[in-house]
């Protein structure tokens, strides 16, 4: 009798013990498919940015295949098919890819991102770097001829070789550049000569449009200096278009030259030059 219930006492210890490795094994056997599962959805993502970078790297071959090819004369560097204008960003600061060759040195004068405050302390004002220019006609004491060409205002002040509004606090104004050669826009440069810190936007012209490369409040400082704006999106353009709000700052604002800076390397002064008023205008004598 004794020995029938060891037995069943034994038996019963078994299934016990049998009935917890199941349930053990079972858990594991759940816990490896669910791993199984996660690490198959991993592999799916990893292919696809693998897919997504090998299209990425396609991508900058190509562009810089085309951009050998135009800095050595061999056309237009766009990749075919793309779109000459693509927004990706409103803010920040642009920086020319390493792919591209590097611009030529620039001229010795202050400068200063937009986008980004001027130092505390203003740098020391240097005369810049005067180029010879052709014969030209006479031009207008502050009309926007005066834009034309390198820049020739070698001094801060109220001087008539800078393009100047017909009057000084009248409110919004605009100045037009032009270039000789349509380019893909690295940097556009406006050397301020006279109460810096009334330009409100810049922009080029694209099929007829107006597109914003920059756009807010620009800081004083010292002048002669370059004000400098550097698109976040890629632009291709031979005409820019530079806004003032005369009220900003009180007296004329008067740039002397602007200058586009290519992807390829080139630099351009202005060619052709249009204002929404110029102090030429006026008949009378310039109040001082």
């Amino acid at each position: 009798m004794r020995s029938a219930v060891v037995i069943a006492v034994l038996v019963i210890l078994a299934g016990t013990l049998l009935a917890f490795r199941e349930a053990r094994l079972t858990a594991r056997l759940r816990a490896v498919e669910a791993e199984n599962v996660r690490l198959a959805e991993a592999i799916q993502v990893a292919a696809t940015r693998l897919t997504q970078t090998e299209a990425d790297l396609n991508e900058v071959g190509q562009q810089a295949a085309a951009a050998t090819a135009f800095a050595t004369g061999g056309g237009d560097a766009r990749p075919s098919g793309s779109a000459s204008t693509a927004i990706v960003s409103t803010s920040g600061t642009f920086s020319s890819p390493t792919l591209f060759p590097p611009t030529p040195p620039r001229p010795s004068v202050p400068e200063y991102d937009p986008t980004q405050p001027p130092p505390a302390e203003p740098m020391a004002a240097q005369a810049p770097e005067a180029e010879a220019a052709p014969s030209q006609p006479a031009r207008r004491n502050w009309g926007q001829e005066q834009i034309l060409g390198a820049p020739d205002t070698e001094r801060a002040g109220d001087v008539p070789t800078a393009w100047a509004s017909r009057d000084p606090d009248g409110g919004p104004e605009w100045l037009q550049a032009g270039f000789d050669r349509e380019v893909d826009v690295v940097e556009v440069r406006v050397r301020e000569t006279y109460n810096p810190g009334a330009i409100s936007k810049v922009t080029a012209m694209v099929g007829g449009q107006e597109t914003t490369l920059w756009e807010g409040t620009a800081s004083g400082g010292t002048v002669p200096r370059d004000f400098v704006v550097r698109p976040p999106f890629a632009v291709r353009a031979q005409s820019v278009v530079v806004h003032l709000d005369t009220t900003r700052v009180s007296g004329w604002n008067e740039i002397d030259a602007v200058e586009l800076v290519g992807r390829d390397g080139s630099r351009q002064w202005a060619t052709s030059a249009d204002a929404s008023s110029t102090y030429a205008e006026r008949s009378v004598p310039r109040e001082r």
